[in-house]
């Protein structure tokens, strides 16, 4: 049962020196007209701007870019910094009222405590490890809903919640070497060049919108509440960094406007030959073209990324480098998989166009690149036949050589249908060398979880090709390619069903392999008339992966209890996740007619009386782990709240599980204002 995660996150919470960091964005920069968003905490209520991103369709030499069914989708978010433990709050605020919302990614543990079709409301804890928290609000209506080309939908108005960790390295205005950016200001000297909150177009300075940094190891600093039109290159400059909280666009420019001496296409953000360069906490969206290509050594941290236009890959780092907890929407390829590199703990939106590791359209470049916990949610690809498409993905011809990548400890939530297009093709319009007709071996997938079986919304089945070519009698290989403890919806991939996912060619490959490696453990998930699970049935996981498992209730049902390994949950849930799993657990849903709308929120006021003047029966006290309270009944509400006062639990029942908050001094409270002292061991 303590594997079982309903509420919050898995991360226990740090409730000590509580903060939100709210930026002041300019009047000038567009606001979202789809939601709002609203932060509480200890008492205070902080209305956070909600941005807004649409596709650019400036039209240029070369168009807009845009495929035309996107032309009409939005990417609403809000972006604060905060520690301790806050309530969000988000409002749909145009169309009609939804009949369900979705907080995303669901290994996170989030599950909302309140919910009136336009409202949503739940908790954030600041993570122990420092990671921040990249969270998609999905509203489930048909004004939502947008048509994906191939008999199923995509999300029309997205939200996102970019919830930071407070900045550390912030330089301050009046150091030494640090110059404020200005129309006029002499940059010439600057070490850091330090934007304020405000409203910039570089076109007022620089007649391309361009910042360009002029030697090693010069930096950028974008405050949040920095709104920046234009984009910043460090080309060939060693050592330089770019990082803040603000935001950097293109949205005032055309597709492919940014050009090189040349008169060539340029990357929005250059950095190409820039050694030990640094990207670290900002927004970027609507570039012009790919997004930050860098080189050697590069460290990408806490970016986000959206895009909505072919070429708006996102970044390009070389060997050596790191990437996490980076959050990337965009329309092409998200990373390129053919460099020795580690990207790790993110979460990616993957839109119609690219692949997440592309492994290249030419023969340039190794492989050896290496990613891990990545989470991918609300997948858009819809075209099998498309090559760049996929957690791999490629666009490779004759000639190629890519070795060696390795994909781990990933989750695909919702309707996904690649992780593996593992592709060769002969190109007729190029000499063929038989010395050299180019191969992709070595690849691992390990630990990979779909909650659908390469399903895509369209309810289709879509097989993932592995498959090289032979012309005049030499092959181009696929071989050594090892699949392990792959999880597909509720079926555990193996080489006695392996053809039921995957279409692989057998004249063209060899040693494509699929096995168990380590326990397997099962989730048996079940549900009641009125609604549904999924995954259901016999659900495997490998030992110490986190299992989500979905609750939805048919139109006019809403949920109304949930039994985990027998027991019914003390709390709403409408994802369960068994978090590091161990064992096998059981899990059934119950339903019964009406809305799916509830509340579960603090009562008025008791953040403001922690008196324990009303005395409730209340034991053990200590506790370690179950508390009972006498008095009330199976169907009352309990909060426990820190001497702070935040609410770090919420419970339903006279029984109550205390044993995932941390030690210390508590009020207890139930749902007609009754209060108690309690001390957690």
């Amino acid at each position: 049962m303590k594997s079982a995660v309903f509420i919050m996150l898995i991360i226990l919470p740090s409730i000590l020196h509580s903060q939100v960091i709210n930026y002041s964005w300019p009047g000038t920069i567009p606001a979202s007209d789809k939601y709002s968003v609203k932060v509480k905490q200890t008492g205070t209520t902080y209305n956070i701007h909600t941005h807004y991103s649409e596709p650019n369709l400036k039209q240029g030499p070369d168009g807009d870019g845009v495929t035309g069914l996107l032309e009409d989708r939005s990417l609403s978010f809000a972006t604060f910094a905060f520690t301790g433990t806050v309530d969000v709050e988000v409002t749909k605020i145009y169309g009609t009222t939804a009949r369900r919302v979705d907080i995303q990614p669901k290994t996170y543990g989030i599950n909302p405590y309140f919910f009136d079709g336009r409202t949503v409301k739940f908790k954030l804890i600041h993570r122990n490890d420092g990671m921040p928290l990249y969270i998609s609000v999905r509203f489930e209506s048909d004004d939502n809903r947008d048509d994906n080309g191939a008999g199923g939908y995509d999300v029309d108005n997205a939200m996102m919640i970019f919830a930071d960790k407070p900045e550390t390295n912030a330089p301050l205005k009046t150091a030494p070497g640090v110059v404020v950016y200005s129309n006029t200001a002499n940059l010439s000297n600057a070490d850091i060049i330090f934007f304020d909150a405000g409203d910039y177009n570089l076109k007022q300075r620089y007649s391309d919108g361009v910042l360009r940094l002029t030697r090693n190891n010069q930096r950028v600093y974008i405050s949040g509440g920095a709104f920046i039109r234009g984009a910043v290159h460090g080309e060939g400059y060693d050592g330089v960094w770019v990082y803040g909280r603000g935001i950097i666009t293109g949205m005032d420019m055309y597709w492919h406007e940014i050009v090189d001496d040349n008169g060539v296409k340029d990357a929005f953000m250059n950095f190409m030959g820039s050694n030990d360069a640094r990207f670290d906490g900002f927004i970027v969206h609507n570039p012009t073209h790919h997004t930050i290509p860098s080189s050697l050594n590069t460290t990408v941290r806490n970016i986000k990324i959206i895009g909505w236009a072919s070429n708006h890959d996102g970044i390009r780092p070389s060997g050596g480098s790191t990437v996490e907890q980076v959050f990337i929407k965009t329309c092409d390829d998200y990373d390129y998989a053919r460099d020795q590199h580690n990207f790790k703990n993110s979460v990616i939106w993957p839109m119609r166009n690219g692949a997440f590791g592309q492994l290249g359209w030419n023969d340039l470049g190794t492989g050896f690149t290496t990613y891990k916990g990545i989470c991918f949610i609300n997948s858009e690809w819809v075209d099998i036949n498309k090559r760049n498409i996929g957690v791999i993905g490629s666009v490779l011809q004759q000639g190629a050589n890519i070795s060696s990548d390795t994909v781990a400890n990933s989750y695909c939530e919702d309707n996904q249908i690649v992780l593996s297009h593992l592709t060769l093709q002969h190109d007729p319009n190029d000499p063929f060398d038989p010395a050299d007709p180019g191969e992709i071996h070595h690849f691992v997938f390990k630990n990979i979880i779909f909650e659908k079986p390469f399903t895509g919304s369209n309810g289709n089945l879509y097989k993932n090709p592995i498959r090289g070519f032979e012309y005049n009698g030499v092959k181009a290989t696929i071989h050594d390619i090892s699949f392990v403890n792959l999880v597909l919806g509720n079926r555990l991939v193996t080489q006695a069903n392996f053809n039921d996912f995957f279409d692989i060619d057998p004249s063209t490959t060899y040693n494509i392999t699929f096995s168990q490696e380590g326990e397997i453990h099962y989730v048996t998930a079940t549900a009641g008339p009125g609604g549904n699970v999924s995954p259901t049935g016999n659900i495997p996981t490998p030992a110490g992966m986190t299992r989500t498992v979905d609750i939805i209730p048919d139109e006019g049902y809403r949920i109304k209890r949930v039994l985990v390994d027998g027991a019914e949950s003390q709390t709403r849930i409408q994802h369960a996740v068994f978090s590091n799993i161990s064992g096998n657990h059981t899990l059934l849903a119950e339903f019964e007619p009406g809305p799916d709308h509830f509340d579960f929120s603090p009562p008025v006021g008791i953040n403001e009386s922690h008196s324990d003047d009303n005395i409730m029966p209340v034991y053990p006290n200590p506790v370690r782990d179950f508390l009972t309270v006498d008095g009330i009944g199976p169907d009352s509400t309990v909060y426990i709240i820190s001497m702070s006062g935040e609410v770090v639990k919420v419970s339903r029942g006279n029984r109550i599980d205390v044993s995932d908050i941390s030690n210390g001094q508590y009020i207890l409270v139930t749902d007609n204002n009754l209060k108690y002292k309690i001390i957690k061991q």
